[in-house]
């Protein structure tokens, strides 16, 4: 197999993902609900540092911290265009960034967000009126979002188990036992809740600069989990976005990243050997009633093209347990 190190590499948002529409609404008016969150209920989250490029306190701002990893963000002062940003650069290289997109720096608004260099612990989870489902893992959060598992396997919870008391104290963060604050949210957020939690989707880290909430989406609540029944397709296994593949053939990977969605949305299924169904990839393979099934040791190991093989995705519903592949010659 070709070397896939390339397809997860670089970190990509749900708007990469799923274009623009709501979803890119959703993404660039983020940081104003995690702020307002922060400002009502005290909700831990990333600190923004924000500033207009030319300007003195920018300036100060890279001198002070040059040595220091970044998530820079170049927001664009005009709403219908493309944002621009890069995770895990130094400070001091920001400005050689922001002039290689040879853009005019006084049409956007520069904001920093410091990257972790030493990441406990992080969680994806979702509450719907399902309840809770949620995914943990040491370590830095890229490794949720990517469907990589670097420093441990990946942790899965709900709210009939949680695991450990890090999950305990990150969800007392979002248990909303007022009624008159969860009136404010709602009126403020359009926030939903489910017993007393605000119910979206959220990414939570805990790191050298505390524990921060690093997203909460609205949109993606909805049970599209994976429908319980039998999918039989042939197998296809894909290292490249360059693979010709064939429609209605059963997508068998490393991992996902969006060049391989025009492979995707052409699949009967997909499986990936790292993973969990939080993972950006499943998340959006669910957003186009695709059958994901994330987190498989080894299967592009254990399955070869052109095999025909029969997934029980009932199976795969259970926390924990494997689909049955029923492989045919």
């Amino acid at each position: 197999m070709k070397d896939i190190s390339a397809l997860y590499q670089n970190p990509k948002t749900f708007t990469d993902w799923l274009g623009g529409g709501k979803h890119s609404l959703e993404n660039k008016t983020k940081p104003g609900r995690l702020k307002l969150l922060n400002q009502l209920i005290d909700l831990p989250i990333d600190e923004v540092f924000e500033f207009d490029f030319d300007s003195d306190e920018h300036k100060s701002f890279v001198e002070k911290h040059s040595g220091k990893l970044c998530c820079i963000r170049l927001i664009p002062r005009k709403s219908d265009a493309k944002w621009l940003r890069i995770r895990g650069i130094k400070i001091k290289e920001s400005r050689n960034w922001i002039f290689e997109q040879n853009v005019e720096t006084s049409d956007f608004v520069c904001q920093y967000v410091f990257h972790s260099e030493k990441p406990i612990y992080s969680l994806t989870f979702v509450i719907n009126d399902q309840g809770i489902y949620g995914e943990y893992i040491l370590g830095g959060h890229h490794q949720l979002t990517r469907g990589i598992e670097e420093m441990s396997r990946i942790i899965k919870f709900t709210d009939q188990e949680i695991p450990n008391s890090e999950i305990v104290e990150v969800l007392k963060h979002i248990e909303i036992k007022d009624p008159k604050i969860q009136k404010t949210l709602k009126s403020k957020l359009q926030a939903t809740f489910w017993n007393n939690y605000i119910k979206g989707y959220f990414e939570v880290s805990l790191s050298e600069y505390g524990l921060q909430f690093g997203d909460y989406n609205r949109l993606l609540i909805e049970q599209k989990t994976i429908i319980p029944n039998l999918i039989t397709g042939k197998v296809q296994i894909v290292d490249s976005p360059n693979t010709k593949f064939k429609y209605g053939n059963i997508l068998v990977s490393y991992t996902t990243n969006p060049d391989l969605l025009p492979l995707m949305i052409r699949a009967r299924a997909i499986i990936t050997e790292q993973g969990g169904l939080l993972s950006h990839a499943a998340i959006v393979a669910r957003e186009f009633g695709i059958p994901c099934l994330p987190g498989i040791p080894n299967i592009t190991k254990i399955l070869r093209n052109g095999q025909k093989i029969t997934i029980d995705l009932a199976k795969f519903v259970t926390f924990n347990t494997c689909p049955v592949l029923a492989a045919q010659t």
